[in-house]
């Protein structure tokens, strides 16, 4: 059986992801990638990094990142200390914090579907139930039999003891970065896309139909 934690051996990592991710869902069936060279592959050829495209303050002492004009990223104003050397045009979503209940930053829905989505963790996270501690990037990439507005993230590990007597319980953090998708294409590319397929069937028709005539001659 795979071990709970993950430690330098990236490899090792791997395995346990594959095992651990067997009942992994996400608004229907998904195939799990823990290579990212595969993944990219498998969800080619329309998928494209999220970088940071907007930022603006919102109310309730909150910014609002937007990535790749698809993805609202909420960040409390607290917690910019660690955000602020963090996100950037690679597209960095921290989650977790070091006291119980709050929570680096809130992911929104993704504003126009997308069919594959892949990324970078490090740190502790949950995972199926169990915690994982991952200190070299793992990868993590799904492409969907549906199209999702929703980015998989593991859950945030809760909780360590306090670090000094009347503390508050620590909890744990990581952090998704390199983060890249798929989206669903517009009506309209999809049905030139289609009108492409057609043509070029009617074409190859046409040349096979020529051929076939020619031999009888």
């Amino acid at each position: 059986m795979a071990s709970n934690e993950c430690s330098n051996d990236v490899a090792s990592c791997t395995v346990v992801f594959a095992v651990l991710a067997s009942n992994q869902t996400a608004e229907g069936s998904a195939i799990l990638f823990t290579d990212r060279a595969a993944f990219e592959l498998a969800a080619a050829p329309n998928l494209s990094p999220l970088r940071v495209t907007d930022a603006d303050f919102i109310a309730a002492g909150q910014l609002v990142y937007t990535y790749g004009d698809i993805l609202p990223v909420f960040i409390d104003v607290v917690g910019l200390s660690c955000c602020f050397q963090t996100v950037g045009d690679v597209g960095v979503i921290p989650q977790g914090d070091r006291q119980f209940g709050h929570s680096y930053a809130g992911v929104g829905a993704f504003t126009t579907p997308i069919t594959a989505v892949g990324y970078d963790l490090l740190g502790t996270f949950m995972f199926n139930g169990m915690p994982v501690t991952a200190t070299s990037p793992i990868f993590f990439g799904y492409i969907f039999d549906q199209p999702t507005t929703s980015l998989p993230l593991p859950g945030i590990f809760c909780c360590t003891p306090p670090s000094f007597p009347g503390g508050l319980p620590q909890q744990g953090s990581y952090f998704a970065s390199n983060i890249a998708v798929r989206t669903v294409p517009e009506p309209s590319t999809a049905l030139l896309l289609g009108s492409a397929f057609a043509l070029l069937q009617v074409v190859r028709l046409r040349r096979k139909n020529r051929s076939v005539f020619r031999s009888l001659n």
